[in-house]
This record gives C-alpha cells, sequence and structure tokens, in this order.
C-alpha cells in the first residue's frame, strides 16, 4: 500500500480556484480511465480529494496517498506548461506558488499577485 501523506490547504480561495481548474484539466486529459480496480481507485482518490479541495469543510487536512500528491504535482505543472505555450511566456513563479500551495503554504491573493508581476504577465 503506498504511503499517506497529510494534505492541507490553506490559500485564497482565488488560487484554490487555479488549483481546481488544474486539477480537473489533468483529470480529463491525463488520469487514465478506470479500466483496471487500481485505475479506478487511484482515479477516485483523484476526485474525493478535488471535492475536499472544492468545497473545504471543517478539517483541516486529510489524508491522501504519496502518489495523488505526486499527481497534484504534475497536474499544476501540466497546467502552466499549457499557459506557458499559450501566453509564450514564463509563469515559473506562478507554477511554484501553486506547488506551495498544495504544500500546505498560507498564500493570498497578494502572493499571486506578486507571482504574476514577477512573471510580467502585466
Amino acid at each position: 500500500m503506498s504511503k499517506q501523506i497529510k494534505f492541507s490547504l490553506n490559500c485564497s480561495s482565488s488560487i484554490r480556484h487555479i488549483l481546481i481548474e488544474a486539477i480537473q484539466t489533468y483529470a480529463n486529459l491525463i488520469c487514465p480511465e478506470p479500466s483496471s480496480s487500481c485505475n479506478e481507485i487511484s482515479k477516485n482518490e483523484f476526485l474525493d480529494t478535488l471535492t475536499y479541495i472544492k468545497c473545504p469543510t471543517n478539517k483541516t487536512s486529510i489524508s491522501i496517498s504519496l502518489n495523488l500528491y505526486h499527481q497534484f504535482c504534475s497536474a499544476i505543472n501540466f497546467h502552466y506548461d499549457r499557459v506557458r505555450k499559450e501566453l509564450n511566456t514564463s509563469v515559473d513563479n506562478q507554477n511554484q506558488l501553486l506547488l506551495n500551495a498544495i504544500n500546505g503554504d498560507n498564500l493570498s491573493d497578494q502572493h499571486l499577485d506578486e507571482a504574476i508581476v514577477k512573471d510580467h504577465i502585466f
């Protein structure tokens, strides 16, 4: 059985929405179809955690598999790879900000604004 880690989000709703978009896109385009019981369990855990992210509860954290955590990292990187190609510019600061968010860093809209400015988006 894969190792479990504590997953928590302490970020603004703007950052949370970007994270949701990245994860949903990744789930729809990259995640395997539930053709095997292993893939089905993995995708179900992925979608259950996405529900937690969308609708925060009183829980300060949940337990997820290390594999799922790595999938979330991949989802964020995949999202920003697509943004990089579309805008033809660096979004490295925003990418790192989202990776920090899934590590439980306390992040506000000001952090997002700073990352956007550092990436020279505006």
